[in-house]
């Protein structure tokens, strides 16, 4: 089959297919993977160093010619003020946030993602030197903002997702979007398999932005523990809990979840400062604490029973799309032409 979506035909790709910018877990080798796949990848700058992330994206520039992104974690704070008290790292640094931002200008990267709020003026700026913008959005309301200051496409995100997500499902989400906005809506939360590729496309969006699934890739920057732990665990073995950061997020159900689900928590960004003193991403996705350590992690883990070259899981996605397509049809019928 040839794809043919509004994504596909924003960034001249195969398949309207995005990786995840998962923090400490996707760098340049996996963006470049699913990139030469065919999809879109994507870098996960949200606890790297300005060294590290501009590393990255010359690693991801190095092994493909195609389109990648990179993701930034950028909330609504007041961008005025100065860095917070021991601020760990670009979320809570706006000094620090503009550093970064000016590497990704000027490696002239295909796509910045902000994965909290796009702030007004940023597209601008990207647009200026050819990069597109996108940033998740967790209502229709948030999407229709995130066009009015120049978004090139939304990410809704629906409740399944890991890491930082909202509370609308997305089979309610996505089509909730598509009548609010003009631009594409690509699809995330809970999409493992082609099946879920199928499912979104048909409830409207131009693509998916998929992470679990690319966490349990050989490119991953995680640790082993962490492979064991998407392979084995069910759907709904997940809580959204604001413990790691003080907004609503994701994670495996494990001592850390239980700890905080009766304790008080401060607001954003006061819980992911203390929560970033303890170094609590670090050890759990790269030293493989998994009982004691938050671990991002969304419903589609139920799905994921191996761990395979990002690649494959592009090439399993789109056959299985494939698959469900004609199966659709043999059920339906093929639709009627309409004369002209």
């Amino acid at each position: 089959m040839t794809w043919n979506t509004p994504l596909t035909e924003l960034f001249g790709v195969r398949y309207p297919i995005m990786q995840a910018g998962m923090g400490q877990v996707a760098g340049g080798r996996l963006a470049a993977a699913v990139t030469n796949a065919g999809g879109i990848g994507c870098i996960g700058a949200s606890r790297m160093s300005p060294e590290q992330f501009d590393e990255e994206i010359a690693l991801a520039q190095s092994l493909t010619d195609g389109p990648f992104g990179v993701d930034f974690l950028f909330p609504d704070i007041d961008d005025s003020a100065g860095p917070a008290p021991d601020a760990p790292y670009h979320a809570v640094d706006p000094k620090l946030r503009n550093t970064m931002l000016n590497i990704a200008y000027d490696r002239r990267v295909a796509l910045i993602v902000y994965a909290m709020k796009l702030q007004p003026g940023r597209a601008d700026e990207a647009h200026e030197l050819g990069i597109k913008v996108m940033t998740l959005v967790g209502t229709a309301r948030h999407a229709v903002r995130a066009q009015e200051r120049g978004a090139d496409a939304v990410i809704a995100t629906g409740t399944e997702a890991g890491g930082h997500t909202g509370a609308v499902a997305l089979s309610a989400l996505v089509p909730a979007v598509r009548r609010a906005v003009d631009i594409p809506v690509v699809a995330s939360g809970g999409i493992a398999t082609g099946q879920g590729v199928a499912s979104a496309l048909a409830l409207g969006a131009a693509g998916v932005w998929v992470g679990t699934r690319f966490m349990a890739t050989r490119e991953a920057q995680v640790h082993p523990a962490i492979h064991k732990e998407i392979m084995d665990r069910t759907e709904d073995q997940t809580v959204i809990s604001r413990a790691l950061s003080g907004k609503t997020c994701r994670l495996a159900t494990n001592n850390f979840t239980a700890y905080w689900s009766d304790r008080e928590i401060k607001p954003f960004p006061q819980q992911a400062i203390e929560m970033n003193k303890m170094n609590y991403v670090q050890r759990s996705l790269v030293e493989g604490d998994v009982l004691d350590c938050p671990l991002p992690m969304g419903q589609s883990t139920g799905l994921i029973h191996d761990i395979l070259g990002a690649e494959e899981v592009v090439e399993n996605l789109v056959r299985e799309a494939e698959e469900t397509v004609r199966s659709l049809i043999a059920v339906l019928g093929a639709p009627e032409r309409v004369a002209p």
